[in-house]
């Protein structure tokens, strides 16, 4: 018995070893699935698990009626805002940029304004604020926000190409900027920004 502790030890050894092996590999795989969440976009929220985006209805400007599913295969960076938010009105053009910025990829900013007056409060608005590249869209009623648990104004929600709900982000923040980038890179087809 006693010549048999010894490789007893040596055997335990491999083992521990290869289990930390395994554990560090499983630590990295994870850390790769997971997108980056860096400076500003720290605040970020991540669903876990991601669930499939509500299926509630909102409209174009024009009058159009559409959903979440008349944008299959695209990567949508949802934003709920409206024209007397102030941190709203802050944000909107790092919204548009960040639209303009990854306008040839598959991936939307879609702007969901949630004022009463409508088309005929946002589309001024938006043309006094030289906002362009935006996709606006109008819910008078609040349903969309609500569907997404959004507690106040602005809301931003990220769902990826499959039409999951990825995570949210509460209040204003820099979204042309490199983390916010990176953030929406993660979850494109292509893993380019």
């Amino acid at each position: 018995m006693r010549r048999y502790i010894p490789l007893l030890v040596v055997l335990a050894g491999v083992v521990v070893a290869l289990g930390m092996i395994w554990l560090a590999g499983r630590a990295q795989q994870q850390r790769a699935e997971a997108p980056p969440l860096d400076g500003p976009m720290s605040s970020f929220t991540l669903e876990r698990p991601a669930t499939a985006a509500p299926a509630v209805a909102f409209a174009a400007l024009d009058g159009g009626e559409t959903g979440f599913d008349a944008f299959e295969g695209e990567v949508l960076l949802v934003n709920f805002w409206a024209t007397w938010c102030g941190p709203c009105i802050e944000e909107m053009p790092a919204l548009d940029a960040l639209a303009a910025d990854l306008a040839d990829r598959p991936f939307r900013v879609l702007a969901i304004s949630i004022d009463r007056g409508g088309a005929a409060q946002v589309a001024p608005f938006l043309a006094e604020h030289g906002i362009d590249d935006l996709d606006v869209y109008l819910d008078t009623l609040g349903t969309v926000p609500r569907a997404f648990e959004a507690v106040g104004l602005p809301t931003t929600v990220l769902i990826d190409a499959e039409g999951r709900w990825v995570g949210s982000y509460q209040g204003a923040a820099p979204w042309d900027g490199p983390e916010a980038k990176a953030l929406i890179g993660h979850y494109l087809p292509d893993a380019q920004t």
